[in-house]
């Protein structure tokens, strides 16, 4: 007898295949590769590794970073609901993740909707396709700004319509930007939602892995009408994230508490526009924060040299991309950090008071 579950593997079996993952660029099928960068990253190793068992994990992390543009002409579906684009059966390679990575990844388009949706996909003729930036203002400043950067003699050339999803037009730091920046505010957009299918015949990406110095920067020099920095006299900032359930200490109350104690002022970032958020990094000579996106104002301080950064970051999730661009600024980082993330949900975490007021202590920021 058929069991319901064999049943069901059968029927996903039917509904997923043949979907063939292009992992190689091929000139024969008009595709090209244009790599415009490789950036090996990671952190100088000093007395600082054996002040926090996290920052000797981060020095263990060499990164390689690409930046490129990709081409296709063809036969082009984009299946936005997945973020994959197809040229007849075969799924596009632009990204740069490895090749076990993208072997791996579970996430290849249904063929019922395949067949089923590409009869009613909107047709463009030409497009530049930006399926990023709609997560938070690190991946909209980096991702998306950084990809328009490296597009900027295409779309000059051609003037092809920007591809974006709708939510990144409502974006209050979308809206501000293209105030200030000639070039964004003179683009083409088109927008689509998740269930929009676009074809096009010719095709065209970029993208900037992950935030260096020199990729968030190109990003920020699009922005010529952006007000001059306006600073305050502020010392000390911790940035805290109380509106989000993802990564958040558990005792949050408590840190900002102690923060306070010593002189530090609490902001946060995501009720600011995009101008206060630089000029609060910039009147700050201490900038003390949760992991997030609000880290990646680093980046607008017009004298890095001068800084002392705090990273706060669960011991369980090693990422070192603003220690990273902090140590290519010249800032003097440091991290804390805190304890494991809790299991049942992969987001609280506790931060030891007595470890993080030791670290302001040895770094005379107390």
């Amino acid at each position: 007898m058929v069991s319901l579950r064999s049943l069901k593997n059968s029927v996903r079996r039917l509904l997923s295949a043949p979907f063939t993952l292009s992992t190689t660029i091929d000139p024969a099928r008009n595709e090209t590769y244009e790599l415009l960068g490789v950036h090996e990253t990671g952190l100088r190793a000093d007395e600082r590794m054996m002040e926090d068992p996290v920052f000797r994990l981060f020095e263990q992390q060499h990164w390689t970073l690409k930046k490129f543009i990709y081409t296709i002409k063809g036969n082009i579906l984009l299946d936005t609901t997945l973020g994959w684009a197809m040229a007849d059966r075969r799924v596009l390679h632009f990204s740069n993740t490895s090749l076990a990575e993208q072997m791996f990844t579970p996430y290849l388009p249904n063929f019922l909707r395949w067949v089923t949706n590409r009869r009613r996909a909107i047709h463009h003729p030409e497009l530049i396709w930006m399926p990023y930036g709609r997560g938070n203002y690190w991946h909209f400043l980096n991702d998306f700004m950084g990809a328009l950067y490296l597009l900027q003699d295409v779309i000059a050339e051609r003037r092809p319509p920007i591809l974006i999803h709708e939510g990144v037009t409502q974006m209050g730091f979308f809206k501000e930007m293209l105030s200030y920046s000639t070039f964004l505010s003179g683009l083409n957009y088109v927008t689509y939602t998740n269930s929009d299918w676009v074809k096009c015949d010719s095709f065209i990406t970029a993208r900037t892995y992950f935030g260096t110095r020199e990729s968030l920067q190109d990003a920020i020099s699009l922005l010529d009408k952006r007000p001059p920095v306006s600073t305050r006299p502020l010392d000390k900032i911790f940035i805290s994230r109380p509106h989000t359930v993802s990564r958040n200490p558990s005792n949050l109350a408590e840190v900002e508490a102690l923060f306070k104690a010593h002189g530090f002022r609490i902001v946060l970032f995501d009720s600011l526009r995009v101008s206060e958020q630089a000029d609060l990094i910039n009147s700050a000579k201490v900038v003390a924060a949760l992991h997030g996106a609000g880290m990646v104002n680093l980046a607008f301080h017009e004298h890095p040299t001068e800084v002392t950064v705090i990273e706060i970051i669960p011991e369980d999730y090693i990422n070192p991309c603003y220690a990273f661009l902090a140590e290519e600024m010249g800032m003097n980082y440091h991290v804390v950090g805190a304890g494991p993330r809790n299991p049942a949900t992969q987001h609280s975490y506790p931060v030891s008071l007595d470890k993080l007021e030791q670290a302001l202590y040895r770094l005379h920021v107390a």
